[in-house]
């Protein structure tokens, strides 16, 4: 009898690790944006940022691309991009970060699930035609996926915000924080 061992488990490492203490008051809603890339040369790369409601980034943390061998993308098989986006490294980010949020807004559907794990709400920006209908939420012609169960919670924060806080925006920094990160990384090796 043949015994295969399964391949190392795979691990994070985080990178990028920043933290700005601004005055609150008491009525301010702090907001996560966490986001996912696939590069198909760097791997997976995820990063968390926290803003206040003006915009302002109360704290960031990306992970450092991460590269399933061969063997764990075969064993995982479709599930490994929910694995990684789920389970290791929004877990890993959220897990780190220190400042509270009132609701984490997500690209990536697979996100959804750490809104049970983490106990703050969970919407999710990547809205597909097999949403369920009933948690599907709509702001100022912004459409999202609110967690299960959690639609009118993520209803209510959102609409607590100013009118001109675009939520899109926030994806776009932790974006190009991503191409600042590996540009640096590229310009030490």
């Amino acid at each position: 009898m043949i015994a295969a061992t399964l391949p190392r488990q795979l691990t994070m490492q985080h990178e990028c690790r920043w933290r700005h203490t601004i005055l609150a008051t008491k009525n301010d809603i702090n907001l996560g944006f966490y986001l996912v890339q696939n590069d198909e040369t760097a791997g997976w790369m995820g990063g968390y940022l926290v803003l206040n409601s003006s915009g302002r980034p109360l704290e960031f943390h990306c992970s450092l691309p991460l590269r399933p061998t061969r063997t764990q993308q075969i064993l995982y098989g479709p599930s490994l991009g929910a694995y990684l986006v789920g389970d290791l490294i929004g877990k890993a980010l959220l897990d780190r970060a220190k400042m509270k949020t009132q609701l984490v807004l997500a690209d990536n559907v697979d996100a959804l699930p750490l809104a049970r794990r983490s106990g703050i709400p969970f919407a999710c920006t990547e809205v597909s035609k097999r949403a369920n209908i009933d948690d599907v939420i709509e702001v100022d012609g912004w459409q999202a996926i609110a967690s299960p169960g959690q639609r009118d919670e993520v209803m209510e924060i959102l609409q607590k915000l100013p009118a001109t806080f675009d939520l899109n925006e926030p994806f776009d920094r932790i974006r190009e924080a991503f191409s600042e990160a590996r540009g640096t990384s590229r310009a030490a090796a």
